[in-house]
């Protein structure tokens, strides 16, 4: 991690700890200093200008530090200038709620997912049946010194990009993840690569704690240049994962996907949380569970990838076995609890229902529900008030899957993960499946992944 990193972090709660704790530090430093300066005639001037005892005290031994503390925040912006997100070209963020379609979806091609679990069969199965997969890691340890839980993939092609099969790099990690579902979309379509001579246009929503720079862009050329697409041309496109979700991505996409402009787009994911270095703050913040915090997250990876493919070019290249999503709808909670500390549902609810309009699925065609709850309570009852609002049918025990609940957080592969899970559900089961996102403190969506053929 580069010393530097905290201090211009793009989370105003790690800035905000980190140049508290460098304040703090220098205020010791100070105090240590003082008890060889001379300071009468320092106290006789502040007393005649007015300031008590108490107050010059304060001024004297706050006042430096924080002075230097400011000057420090400028030096450091001047010298480590802020990397300005590029926006998703070529689209604009997109609204909140999509009401309806202008056109139509593009279609799910392939779709591929690594999770502690395995592949996308394996963690659908694996979930259904509440197999906990994170265990105490020996490596990350809580300030008392006892392993932490955390969960990670244990087959990951790490020897192949000559990176040590121990590694907890988060960049590394991802790299490798990148490559198994990149392969994964290749193998499912792989008559798209002698399709078009045009480069293959990809999204990679990158995580927050990745700079969107040409150090990212290299590893994701290693990821490609490992993969099965290595022969295929490619246009990347970094979208920051802090700003944009999966759900937003897709929805932006439908309105610039054509067979002339773009007959298929892949759409990237992938994120490790396993790192014992950057976990330090966190840990050091109570934001990691264990027996004691019970409301933390629990540390885990995991990659996806969307192989989305215009309508009418799916059509001429008569391919099968696709999926049809429905517009994501998104909707901001206008508070996190009610009154009575329950998580409000409403909002949830909300999204639901225009996906189910948009679609045009009643709710007794939904066949199972793919969430992104965790462990905690909280999100998990949200989940299942809106169900029993909009799905009164459907069992919310039996035919909702939540992987995270037991393999841990996928950190900003979590949409994709969860949308490319749906995929695979409605293709098995002939079903449509709805998809729900609840992770976010403040925002909620919805969408629906419909199964058949173009």
């Amino acid at each position: 991690m580069k010393l530097t990193a905290l201090f211009v972090s793009p989370s105003i709660a790690v800035r905000g700890v980190t140049w508290l704790i460098t304040f703090l530090l220098l205020t010791v430093l100070w105090i240590l200093l003082l008890r060889f300066l001379p300071l009468d005639g320092l106290f006789h001037y502040l007393g005649t200008v007015g300031m008590t005892g108490t107050q010059s005290v304060m001024a004297i031994t706050l006042l430096p530090p924080l002075v230097l503390s400011v000057l420090s925040r400028v030096a450091l912006q001047a010298l480590v200038p802020a990397v300005a997100p590029p926006s998703m070209a070529p689209t604009q963020s997109p609204p909140e709620v999509i009401i309806a379609a202008p056109v139509e979806m593009p279609q799910i091609a392939a779709w591929g997912v690594v999770t502690p679990f395995g592949d996308a069969g394996v963690t659908v199965t694996s979930s259904q049946e509440q197999e906990k997969i994170f265990r105490p890691d020996s490596m990350i340890r809580n300030t008392e010194g006892h392993p932490v839980q955390t969960a990670t993939i244990e087959n990951l092609p790490l020897e192949l990009l000559d990176y040590p099969v121990e590694t907890r790099s988060r960049a590394k990690r991802i790299t490798a993840m990148l490559v198994t579902v990149l392969d994964t979309l290749f193998e499912q379509q792989p008559e798209l690569t002698r399709s078009s001579s045009a480069p293959a246009t990809v999204y990679w929503l990158v995580p927050e704690a990745l700079p969107l720079d040409s150090e990212t862009r290299l590893h994701f050329s290693m990821a490609w240049t490992h993969s099965y697409w290595s022969t295929v041309d490619y246009d990347l496109h970094l979208v920051p994962a802090v700003s944009e979700s999966a759900y937003g991505a897709m929805n932006a996409l439908q309105q610039h996907m054509s067979s002339n402009k773009m007959p298929y787009v892949l759409l990237l994911a992938a994120d490790s949380l396993v790192n014992p270095d950057e976990l330090l703050l966190p840990l050091a913040l109570n934001q990691v569970f264990s027996s004691k915090i019970t409301d933390g997250f629990v540390p885990a990876e995991g990659a996806a990838s969307l192989l989305l493919v215009d309508a009418a070019f799916a059509t001429h290249l008569q391919m099968t076995g696709l999926c049809k999503p429905g517009p994501a709808q998104r909707g901001l909670r206008a508070s996190d609890r009610t009154a009575k500390g329950n998580a409000d549902s409403n909002t949830l609810a909300n999204c639901i229902a225009e996906a189910m309009t948009v679609s045009k699925i009643a709710a007794g065609e939904i066949g199972n529900v793919i969430s992104d709850t965790d462990h905690r309570f909280a999100r998990t009852s949200e989940v299942i008030d809106a169900l029993g609002k909009t799905l009164p049918g459907l069992d919310p025990l039996s035919q909702r899957t939540a992987p995270m609940a037991f393999a841990g957080s996928f950190g900003a592969a979590s949409d994709l993960i969860h949308i490319a899970l749906a995929a695979e559900m409605a293709t098995t089961t002939e079903q449509a499946t709805l998809v729900v996102s609840v992770a976010d403190a403040r925002q909620t969506a919805a969408m629906m992944i419909l199964p058949g053929q173009v």
